[in-house]
């Protein structure tokens, strides 16, 4: 009866080891597991963090060259404007335009347009009354019905 008590307990043992060993094992495969994904998230945020600067610094390049092109294009600019001193010695012509605007001004008071008066009948109208605008009173007498 000792052994068979002794031999229980070594069964109840071994029950109670392998469930302590089994509890063990899995809190460290979930811990080595949490360490490899956060591992993993951070290898992904570096690179993330490495591709935004890489794209902060095309588009800061770009910047640059567009300022560089504005001030470019504003010295040319202000490099046509200035005012030489060639010019102002130089005797000024007039354009054409105020003479054409004079001459147009004359010409517009010669034409005025004639008033159409009640007894003329519009452009777009015949002489004499034709088809639908026939007044009865008027109709000649072949076309009696």
């Amino acid at each position: 009866m000792d052994i068979l008590v002794a031999v229980g307990l070594v069964v109840v043992g071994l029950i109670i080891g392998f469930f302590v060993a089994r509890f063990i094992y899995t809190q460290q495969t979930e811990s080595l597991a949490a360490k490899e994904a956060e591992k993993n998230v951070k290898a992904v945020l570096t690179q993330q963090a490495e591709h935004h600067v890489f794209q902060a610094r095309q588009t800061l390049q770009g910047l640059k060259h567009q300022i560089d092109v504005l001030e470019e294009q504003i010295s040319d600019y202000e490099v046509q404007t200035k005012p030489s001193e060639e010019l102002d010695t130089m005797p000024k012509m007039t354009f054409f335009g105020e003479q054409a605007t004079a001459l147009l001004r004359n010409t517009h008071k010669q034409r005025t347009p004639k008033k159409s008066t009640s007894e003329e009948q519009p452009r777009d109208f015949a002489n004499s009354a034709s088809g639908l605008f026939i007044d009865d009173n008027q109709q000649p007498n072949d076309h009696k019905s």
